[in-house]
């Protein structure tokens, strides 16, 4: 087929905040690439969608069960797409080769492109996925198999007036407009408890700053899955929890900080997007294709030789034989140091 007469594409990502605000640049370089197409954004996690919503990237987002495991009752959503007449379908970087299958079969695409360990039926435009590259430079080679002359665009985060404007209402009324601020986010989602820093470590290492810069404010982020951490920043002169607010209002709160801390997770990567300096505190996941993107960040990881590093998503993470010191045995003044030199 031309690449040219391409009309009706689709954009599949099945993963989190992180993957998609990873995916962002590809995203845009096919808008570029197609300004006239109508793009649809399929994904499996509603918060996920709202990481495109006011970038122009797409024309539509969807949303419907996206994880694989065999079950019959997955094919009737993907056989609901077929009566779109997709003719182009561009699956993000890691997903199960499955999807390619299921679009190709159940929805009638007949232009699937993708990447995976070794090429299965389902793709039309395929390539091998190279370990260490990063998400935001594979999720654009994916792309570049059908538009070899698609250029890398910027990773982007739009945040609304409205989101903005509650931000700046929360920052003032806490009094965080005096001095530089840290944001920290100490969990990554109950289901993903494998990858925090312990609380109390993070704890450790705002309370060390705190006493040494008497302006310096914290402010720490709580989702719906890191009820149980809020008790390790309960107490603190200096630090403002922030918790039950939407995406774009976070986001908002995130770019007024001076630096941001966390564990591989999506706001970590919201951060990165709005510019703001990212300290990536890593251990089970791969985190040379994960870490939040651009120069400007620092990722700390355990001094320890570990055979067993990157194991996440690997089965029997729950018994780790090391008792997950990849992430237990990284010093509070490690974060401390890398913190401190974007304070400077």
């Amino acid at each position: 087929m031309d690449t040219k007469s391409y009309e009706n594409v689709l954009v599949y990502q099945s993963w989190g905040i992180g993957d998609m605000i990873m995916m962002t640049p590809m995203m845009l370089s096919l808008r570029k690439r197609l300004p006239h197409a109508r793009i649809t954004l399929v994904s499996g996690n509603v918060e996920a969608l709202g990481v495109v919503l006011g970038t122009g990237a797409c024309d539509e987002h969807l949303l419907i069960p996206t994880r694989f495991h065999g079950r019959l009752r997955q094919i009737s959503p993907f056989a609901e797409l077929r009566r779109r007449s997709f003719d182009l379908a561009i699956i993000a970087t890691g997903i199960s080769p499955f999807a390619a299958k299921f679009l190709r079969l159940f929805s009638g695409i007949d232009a699937i492109a993708g990447d995976s360990a070794k090429r299965t039926w389902g793709y039309t435009h395929w390539r091998a996925i190279k370990k260490g590259e990063h998400r935001v430079v594979a999720n654009l080679n994916i792309l570049k198999t059908v538009f070899p002359e698609c250029g890398l665009e910027p990773m982007v985060f739009p945040i609304d007036e409205g989101s903005n404007r509650r931000a700046e209402d929360i920052w003032n009324r806490a009094g965080l407009a005096e001095g530089p601020v840290v944001g920290a986010h100490p969990g990554s989602g109950g289901h993903q408890q494998y990858k925090r820093f312990p609380a109390g470590k993070l704890r450790e290492a705002l309370d060390a700053l705190l006493k040494k810069d008497p302006v310096l404010r914290a402010v720490v982020f709580f989702g719906p899955e890191d009820s149980e951490l809020k008790r390790f920043f309960a107490d603190g002169e200096r630090i403002v929890n922030i918790e039950n607010e939407p995406m774009t209002v976070v986001a908002g709160l995130i770019s007024r900080s001076s630096v941001f801390v966390s564990g591989d997770s999506g706001l970590g990567h919201i951060a990165s997007a709005l510019r703001v300096p990212v300290v990536t505190i890593a251990g089970p996941t791969d985190i040379d294709s994960t870490r939040p993107w651009g120069d400007g960040n620092t990722v700390i990881r355990t001094e320890e030789s570990l055979d067993c590093m990157p194991c996440y998503g690997k089965t029997g993470l729950e018994y780790c034989q090391y008792g997950q010191r990849c992430m237990t045995g990284i010093p509070a003044d490690g974060v401390v140091r890398a913190i401190e030199r974007y304070l400077r």
